[in-house]
């Protein structure tokens, strides 16, 4: 599995460009011939002032399955005996990193890093025959089969943002995506098994709009933003297995990213903050380790195992605290 390198870098996805219900921070400073809008101050009428924020948090991540992809038929008949649905993920703690430059009359440059890892495991306690790989299994006096699916998500992006209005930001930028999976199934014993190991390097560009306003008698900021990507997949898979033979492949394919993210912040001063929020990522022609098992076949060449395209999900709480300078 690999890092994203950009992990110092971070967005502030929601609490840039935010629209304030406050009255005017009285030590808000002159900027370019106008008064200018601090943080966690509620001057509506003005843009933000120049300056820096930097949060660190976590997020709290979980994996959705992609729905109804075959892993492990039966033999003979149609039917299924484990798919996607069965393996049920954990929702695991990640980094989450984010910077931000308010230069002024709305323009800033922001950046976010994030990611985590998980894992589902499924067992089936005793059964005697199946197909796995393209292939019919049989074993002898029935036996179990113990599935373990790992999955690593991170993100990195930097984006230019304007608002357009005060509470009203346009964002583009660019973003990487990695995702690693892993899907192990031992038949009987750990000695007899299957293995898919899948990479994905997306790179890309996205545009967003985020939405922002402040409690009308509290300092608290309510925020969303959404945002779309088109991106390069580099993607690869490597087949393991002591009961076929072993192969890997590589393809590109175009890539697509939607993203919903909503927010409170709450202000302390115009300097210290925290922020909860809940955010939602979905994920379009990525390889993923039960779509690879899927499409795995056996011809005359021997094992077939093409990279093999599907759709994801993940949903994420978040908590961050934050410094504005």
């Amino acid at each position: 599995m690999r890092t994203v390198v950009s992990i110092g870098v971070a967005l502030g996805v929601l609490v840039s460009g935010t629209a304030y219900a406050r009255a005017a921070d009285a030590n808000a400073a002159p900027e370019t011939s106008e008064t200018c809008r601090l943080p966690g101050a509620s001057n509506v009428l003005a843009f933000e002032c120049a300056g820096f924020d930097v949060s660190v948090g976590t997020v709290f991540m979980k994996r959705h399955s992609t729905g109804g992809v075959i892993i492990v038929p039966p033999t003979g008949t149609p039917g299924t005996i484990l798919t996607g649905d069965d393996l049920d993920f954990d929702r695991e703690f990640g980094p989450d990193i984010y910077a931000r430059w308010r230069i002024n009359q709305g323009w800033s440059v922001e950046g976010r890093y994030f990611g985590s890892s998980s894992e589902a495991t499924h067992n089936i306690p005793s059964i005697t025959t199946f197909r796995i790989a393209g292939i019919g299994v049989t074993i002898l006096g029935s036996g179990p089969i113990d599935s373990t699916f790992s999955s690593r998500l991170q993100s990195a992006e930097v984006n230019v943002a304007k608002e357009v209005i005060p509470g009203v930001s346009l964002l583009a930028g660019f973003r990487h995506v990695g995702l690693d999976e892993n899907l192990r199934i031992d038949i009987a014993t750990a000695a007899t098994y299957t293995n898919w190991n899948v990479q994905n390097d997306l790179y890309g560009g996205q545009l967003g709009l985020k939405l922002g306003f402040m409690a009308p008698s509290l300092p608290l900021e309510f925020s969303a933003a959404f945002k779309g990507g088109v991106y390069h997949n580099a993607a690869s898979n490597d087949f393991t297995s002591t009961i076929v033979g072993s192969t890997s492949s590589t393809a590109t394919t175009t890539a697509y990213s939607g993203e919903i993210d909503l927010g409170a912040t709450y202000h302390f001063n115009n300097h210290l903050s925290i922020r909860g929020g809940y955010s939602s990522l979905w994920l379009r022609n990525v390889a993923l380790g039960d779509t690879q098992a899927e499409a795995t076949v056996q011809g005359g060449g021997g094992t077939s195992s093409p990279v093999a395209f599907g759709n994801v999900r993940y949903d994420a709480f978040s908590l961050r605290a934050s410094y504005a300078f």
